[in-house]
Order: structure tokens, then sequence, then C-alpha cells
């Protein structure tokens, strides 16, 4: 029911877009009369105006609340910190348990162990 109410919203602003253009055309013809709007018709074309500014609003708010952006641009910048942290901490056990095999080593004076 909301989408057909969307798109007949759509259809609406499009038809009176196409009625500008048209008495746009017309202007040469009559730019010397006086032009009358009536208040309900100012009052669609602001409703109008802003149902267009709430769209673009949840647009924006879709956008930006993608699940695909999330998983297709995101989730491999992760997996690549990931990655990054992984080797980090496989050098510093590395280190950490030489220096701690040195330490036995020599404190048990069986000699020292080289690289």
């Amino acid at each position: 029911m909301k989408q057909a109410e969307r798109r007949e919203k759509e259809h609406e602003i499009v038809y009176e877009r196409k009625l500008a253009k048209e008495r746009a055309k017309d202007e040469h013809l009559y730019s010397d009369k006086e032009k009358f709007v009536t208040g309900p018709f100012k009052r669609k074309l602001e409703e109008q105006k802003k149902w267009l500014e709430e769209e673009r609003l949840r647009e924006l708010r879709e956008e930006r609340d993608d699940v695909s952006y999330f998983s297709f641009q995101r989730f491999p910048l992760f997996y690549l910190s990931l990655s990054t942290t992984k080797l980090v901490l496989v050098r510093i056990v590395r280190v950490l348990s030489f220096s701690f095999l040195s330490y036995l080593l020599s404190s048990s004076g069986l000699g020292t162990v080289s690289r």
C-alpha cells in the first residue's frame, strides 16, 4: 500500500512538471496577462516539495544504512587489518618466545640460542 501511494505521488509530480513545460511553451502568448494560482494548488505544490525533501532524506538514510555497502566495501578492509594485526602478533610472539628461550638456556648454563 505504501509503495502504491509513493508511485502515485511520483506520478503526480511528473504530470505537474509536464504541464509546467507545456505552459512555458505558451508563455509568450500570455506574457501580458495576469497569472492566478489558487490556495489549494499552492498547498499541493508545497506538499509535493515537502514530500520530495522527505524522499531525498529517506534515500540518503537508506544509502547510509545499506548493508551491501558494509559487506562489499568495509569487510575487505576489516580482513586486511585483521591479517595485518595477525602478522604483527605472530612476530611479537616469535620475538618473545625466542627471548624467553634464550633466557632459559642462559640461566641454565646450557649456552645461547642463535637465530
